[in-house]
């Protein structure tokens, strides 16, 4: 019995630490593929390359915003790449929004490996561009997808690259919870090296805040989005979709609602009242 025991704990070892080892790999979930705006038919998009501080080029797509709107950076999910984003940043154009949307290192051709350090990197660096292009604070709207809001959270949180406003949508405590939900055998607090603390930074949040979430998210429960909403400071909205789940189409619905927090809060009027 004790050889059994001694040969169970043995095994437990050895998977929990290929799993420190391989958890990069577990975790990012990227498409490295390099897709042109034009491919999945965006107009007035240009497909750019900004350089990071720490010598990795990044493929970002731009379109310049139109009648006083915002420009909106795009911190993407976790799968995928831009280009299964394209619908989305065809509507927040056409709608007058102009659009950054980024591909982190390692995604949509962009160079590098994904890790929480390098997408802080990743999204400063977008925020900078629109920043060194005339593009202030007061017209920049971060919008954060599941892994991106995580991205988003964390700029927010900083006066250097704060925001006008920031639409949450699907984001979690951190990810370190989500994992142990999925990994509750592993001690996934202790081993884990990209945890993206989002509840930790949250209420240095300024900026007026909309959170979206689905109430069926089987990847993320819609409880996360409850928690941050709950620790965020005022003015904040919460929408809550009946029967969403993870990664679902911005309906027309959704979308006015979007839009109209938006308005609220990015025009000049609002901003006054805001100072």
């Amino acid at each position: 019995m004790i050889k059994f025991l001694v040969g169970l704990l043995a095994v437990y070892i050895a998977f929990t630490g290929l799993l420190f080892l391989m958890q990069r790999k577990l975790q990012y979930v990227p498409d490295p593929r390099l897709v042109e705006p034009e491919e999945v038919g965006l107009d007035g998009f240009a497909s750019i390359r900004l350089d990071t501080p720490d010598g990795e080029r990044l493929v970002v797509w731009h379109a310049l915003p139109n009648g006083g709107h915002p420009t909106i950076v795009y911190f993407q999910g976790n799968g995928l790449g831009l280009a299964a984003r394209a619908e989305r940043f065809g509507l927040f154009h056409q709608s007058g929004y102009g659009v950054l949307a980024l591909g982190y290192r390692g995604y949509s051709g962009s160079s590098g490996a994904p890790s929480e350090h390098g997408l802080i990197i990743d999204g400063a660096t977008a925020a900078g561009f629109l920043r060194a292009n005339g593009i202030g604070p007061e017209r920049i709207v971060y919008y954060g997808e599941s892994l991106g809001t995580g991205v988003a959270v964390q700029l927010a949180s900083r006066e250097q690259t704060r925001p006008a406003a920031m639409i949450l949508e699907a984001p979690f405590t951190s990810a370190a919870d989500v994992a142990q939900r999925h990994y509750w055998y592993v001690p996934v607090g202790l081993l884990m090296r990209d945890q993206f603390r989002s509840i930790d930074y949250i209420e240095a949040v300024k900026a007026p805040l909309l959170v979206l979430h689905g109430d069926a998210d089987g990847v993320v429960p819609v409880a996360h989005g409850r928690r941050m909403f709950e620790a965020a400071g005022e003015p904040k909205e919460l929408m809550v979709i009946p029967g969403g789940n993870h990664g679902m189409p911005l309906t027309p619905e959704i979308w006015r609602r979007m839009d109209d927090f938006l308005l609220r809060h990015t025009a000049p009027k609002a901003l006054e009242r805001r100072d």
